[in-house]
């Protein structure tokens, strides 16, 4: 791959999911490794670094007690655990999204979407795709989660770390000021963590800031070109997109040891697995996921109220937060209603077509129908049911 092409896909470096509880003897690293997911033993042995082929790039790497996640610029992979099941397109985006970043907690996948300006979700089985979730004004790069916030920087553009509500996807004040150029996010239990990918300094130091708002001195000083971080309550790992110690040699994995309160405690080591190809994101399995908010607003179908003169039916459904609703089938009218606030409206049922003629002729007709139910923030539903409907003759 030419300087040129690896300049380019730097501006989609991903940083992945940062954790807070420890990795455990038996856990193991996973890495972006240019056109494969590389693995390695929690102590930096049993280094594979063709774990996994990708159909591309590898920008990114988040995983969760079952499965692999991936970005490769234009679709996000996903296979079990183990490598096998590979899904090269198991979510697929048009037009093509220059992916830079992804992440998971207990119920979603999250990525960061540069032609769109926006960092998207999906649950964690590829449905409720939602590629807006946060809009922004400028192109991500680097998404990370946690129970309450999810956080998202800019290589292009300096300004502040950027956070929104996990729940509703509404940004909120971010925790502080950041360089310009940052691409690496990640998120620990108390700190926030973010890497300068063509920052002033040629080191492109690691930077942590309390989730307070308190900025902290530069916490891996000899990081270089850092794409992906993440932590446990006493590690910080991170990927070394060229390794500072031998640049010929390709990419690195650096590690420290982190205090009490998530901060850089002795001197890192950029070196902790070596010989690796643009290693771009980084994760750790056998760690329980952000909660992701709680559980997404769900709906319910009620009790239909026929009109026998007509032969139509109001059929009532309730949800517990904001949304769209959506009623259809092959022998009914398709009909939409707005939800502004969380409770219950009615939708029409009405026959159509064959199924219409013959609630005429005979007063009587079966319908089948599916309730869609879209919240305004949170992973779409859906309902069928099956109604008879009357009509006097």
């Amino acid at each position: 791959m030419s300087r040129g092409w690896r300049g380019a896909l730097c501006s989609t470096i991903v940083a992945t999911l940062m954790l807070a509880i420890a990795a455990s003897a038996e856990a193991y690293i996973y890495f972006g490794n240019a056109t494969t997911i590389g693995r390695a033993a929690n102590d930096g042995t049993q280094v594979d670094r063709n774990f996994i082929d990708v159909d591309g790039f590898a920008c990114g790497v988040a995983v969760t007690p079952t499965h692999i996640y991936w970005a490769d610029l234009g679709s996000i992979g996903r296979a079990n655990l183990d490598g096998t099941g590979v899904e090269q397109d198991f979510i697929t985006f048009d037009p093509f999204p220059n992916l830079c970043g992804i992440a998971v907690d207990a119920n979603h996948v999250y990525w960061a979407n540069r032609v769109t300006s926006s960092i998207g979700r999906a649950s964690l089985a590829g449905t409720g795709f939602n590629n807006a979730f946060v809009p922004l004004g400028t192109p991500p790069c680097g998404v990370a989660v946690d129970e309450t916030h999810v956080y998202y920087a800019s290589n292009s553009v300096a300004g502040a770390l950027g956070r929104a509500l996990v729940g509703t996807g509404a940004p909120v004040p971010g925790p502080g000021a950041i360089h310009p150029a940052s691409c690496a996010v990640g998120v620990g239990p108390g700190a926030v963590y973010y890497g300068d990918f063509y920052g002033a300094d040629p080191s492109n130091p690691i930077h942590a800031v309390t989730k307070a708002g308190i900025n902290h001195p530069s916490q891996v000083p000899g990081s270089r070109m850092p794409c992906g971080i993440v932590a446990t309550p006493d590690r910080l790992l991170w990927t070394n997109y060229i390794n500072p110690l031998d640049p010929p040699s390709g990419g690195s994995i650096g590690v420290a040891t982190l205090d009490e309160f998530g901060f850089v405690s002795a001197p890192p080591d950029n070196g902790f697995i070596t010989g690796v190809n643009e290693p771009c994101g980084i994760a750790i399995d056998n760690l329980p996921q952000p909660s992701g908010g709680g559980d997404d607003p769900t709906f319910a179908l009620g009790k239909a109220r026929l009109n026998r003169k007509k032969g139509t039916a109001a059929l009532t459904v309730s949800a517990t937060a904001p949304g769209s609703l959506a009623l259809s089938g092959k022998s009914v009218k398709a009909v939409s209603a707005t939800l502004a606030q969380a409770g219950a409206t009615t939708l029409a049922v009405k026959a159509k077509g064959k199924t219409r003629k013959a609630l005429k002729k005979k007063g009587k007709a079966k319908v089948a129908f599916t309730v869609e139910y879209v919240p305004t923030s949170g992973t779409p539903a859906s309902q069928t049911s099956k109604l008879k409907l009357r009509r006097k003759r």
